[in-house]
């Protein structure tokens, strides 16, 4: 697991949001250090079997379906909605982005000790 390599510069660079894909099914995490984790890999191909941990937030349909995340971002709100193949919103959330200090291009170089 990359995570506690690449939190520290995530951190670093200001990320409130991580999509990672390499599974085939659906899952938000609970927040980790003021970051979202999302998994979102299940658009096309049959879903992985979902089996929640401590880390994932707990749902009934488990995330074991096709589906699709549309996300409306900007500086100051994130809101998702997870749409499975009949249309129908399976998950959906907004929340405010902590502020961020105003920088043209962070210094991640602590975190890359």
């Amino acid at each position: 697991m990359l995570r506690p390599e690449l939190e520290p510069i995530l951190r670093a660079g200001g990320a409130a949001v991580v999509f990672q894909a390499h599974r085939h099914l659906e899952a938000r995490m609970k927040p980790r250090g003021g970051i979202r984790y999302f998994v979102t890999g299940a658009g096309a191909r049959r879903p992985d079997r979902f089996r929640p941990d401590s880390r994932t937030v707990d749902r009934a349909h488990r995330g074991a379906f096709l589906h699709f995340v549309l996300v409306e971002a900007t500086r100051e709100r994130f809101a998702f909605r997870v749409v499975d193949a009949e249309g129908r919103v399976r998950d959906q959330g907004d929340f405010a982005r902590p502020p961020q200090p105003h920088s043209s291009s962070p210094d991640i170089s602590a975190a890359l000790r």
